[in-house]
């Protein structure tokens, strides 16, 4: 089995912080009076890991991405 190069977390879980999720991004574009806009666009987080064992979720270390104030 092959380790995984990197992990992306999916923004719509109700426990993930979604500003630690979201990397935002500024980019040109020309608008119909050719006149130069700015877009915000947003790009999930990717999350490298170097030599974890993919069956032990701990190694993870995914505590970070959380909403602390997790009601239970």
């Amino acid at each position: 089995m092959n380790e995984p190069e990197y992990v992306m977390l999916n923004p719509v879980c109700s426990v993930i912080d979604e500003k630690n999720v979201w990397t935002r991004t500024h980019e040109p574009y020309l608008d119909f009076g050719n006149h130069i806009r700015w877009k915000t666009v947003y790009y999930p987080v990717k999350c490298y890991f170097k030599n974890i064992d993919i069956t032990n979720i701990k190694d993870y270390a995914l505590e970070k991405f959380f909403i602390r104030n997790i009601q239970k």
